[in-house]
């Protein structure tokens, strides 16, 4: 399913955490797409998606994730998107990626790491002196 402002853009190769994942953001509010890889994330793109962050695994066929930030960051269109790169590789971060978390994930840390970057879609705004909800990520 194609949406021009999804939240996030997941891009990783391994169909079990891409769906646990997506799942896991979904629940907590977020607009999900999802690519297997990075040639994938690339026409999700070039289709007009324009998420509010990208997560981005490195180790992935057809396009890893090294030459994904390559072309991403060549369109001005593109390169303002934030990346926070989620990998169990242990090489050096893309250039341009705002962080770098390991995997396997610890999703308090997903979740503080993308806090600045976007709010979840379904967030409503808190009655003034509320507490946030567990997880409540705010722009």
């Amino acid at each position: 399913m194609f949406s021009p402002r999804p939240d996030v853009l997941l891009v990783e190769d391994d169909a079990a955490i891409r769906e646990a994942l997506s799942e896991v953001l979904s629940d907590e509010g977020f607009l999900v797409q999802t690519a297997p890889h990075g040639q994938a994330a690339i026409d999700v793109l070039a289709a007009g998606a324009r998420p509010k962050v990208i997560l981005l695994d490195l180790m992935m066929p057809v396009m890893d994730g090294w030459q994904f930030m390559q072309r991403m960051l060549a369109r001005d269109d593109w390169a303002h998107i934030p990346v926070i790169v989620v990998s169990a590789a242990k090489e050096a971060m893309p250039t341009g990626a705002r962080s770098c978390l390991s995997k396997p994930l610890d999703l308090d840390v997903l979740f503080d790491a993308m806090s600045p970057l976007c709010a979840p879609a379904a967030a409503s705004p808190m009655p003034p002196g509320a507490p946030p909800p567990a997880h409540a990520l705010h722009a």
